[in-house]
């Protein structure tokens, strides 16, 4: 891992929350929904969110607290929701924690990768 990522990922998880909690809390508008479906959406907000708050975090279980931090939030999303003239939905709520549950599996993946030494070179002659 390079050594700034832990910080570059947590300023842009930083920005992908505020980003997801604008817009789950403003006005829809219709020229936002994806051709692919609104699930789909969430699942997708969530899976970069997730993977750009815990991608820095140096323990296993920080990877676990993170993932459910964030599932309790999108949870809490969809609570708040019809305070702000938006509608919560159950599926909603399941799509975004699918998506932290991805997002999280996949920091998990990339940090189980075999690593090169600092000193190793690819060229052998």
């Amino acid at each position: 891992m390079i050594k700034s990522a832990p910080k570059i990922s947590d300023f842009l998880g930083a920005i992908c929350f505020m980003l997801i909690t604008y817009l789950s809390l403003a006005p829809r508008p219709e020229a936002l929904s994806s051709e692919l479906g609104d699930k789909f959406d969430h699942v997708l907000g969530y899976t970069v969110l997730s993977f750009l708050c815990c991608y820095g975090r140096r323990r296993d279980r920080s990877l676990l607290y993170g993932g459910l931090i964030l599932v309790v939030y999108g949870g809490l999303i969809e609570l708040v929701q019809p305070h702000f003239n938006r509608t919560g939905d159950g599926l909603d709520f399941v799509a975004n924690a699918s998506g932290c549950i991805i997002g999280v599996g996949i920091t998990y993946l990339i940090r189980r990768l075999p690593r090169k030494s600092a000193g190793a070179n690819d060229d052998p002659g």
